[in-house]
């Protein structure tokens, strides 16, 4: 029972995030964005559209594991992605434009690999580590794919879509 109690909250937490997400994209200045890459991709002249990108270096200052009220894994992946939409939108004055819509990921098996060992780092090292290497000869180039087939993985897409 607990369970369907905490799904129900964090369906009504997402569904609340989402609603923002869905404001933030009625703003009128979206529409200003959108015309403004086409222009770009028209290679009209016009204002140079600047974005942030951080590749996520910073993201878990913005929303931090304490500010994640969802309790699943996955609706707290999405709970974090809308969280940080919003974040975005106020605080970040760069042409992104924000779409009314939750993406979800299509669900990938990705070959497997012999994964690299890791040598613990020592605490002098500042969190620097050693990489033990995975091919020390030609003999062991043929085990490192232990799989080699790409496929979709359609039944967690679709709990992904859910």
């Amino acid at each position: 029972m607990e369970s369907m109690k905490s799904d129900k909250q964090d369906r009504r937490i997402l569904q609340e995030l989402a609603k923002q997400v869905r404001d933030i994209a009625a703003h009128p200045v979206q529409e200003e964005r959108k015309q403004l890459w086409k222009q770009v991709n028209r290679l009209e002249r016009c204002r140079i559209p600047v974005l942030l990108r951080t590749n996520n270096l910073y993201w878990h200052e913005v929303v931090p594991e304490t500010a994640i009220l969802c309790t699943g894994r996955l609706a707290r992946e999405y709970e974090r992605r809308l969280r940080l939409q919003i974040w975005q939108w106020a605080n970040v004055d760069d042409d992104c434009v924000t779409e009314p819509v939750v993406e979800y990921a299509t669900s990938v098996r990705y070959p497997r690999r012999i994964q690299p060992r890791k040598a613990e780092p020592g605490a002098e090292t500042l969190g620097a580590y050693h990489v033990e290497p995975v091919i020390e000869g030609g003999a062991d180039i043929a085990s490192i794919l232990i799989d080699t087939e790409c496929r979709v993985d359609w039944d967690a897409t679709s709990r992904n879509r859910e």
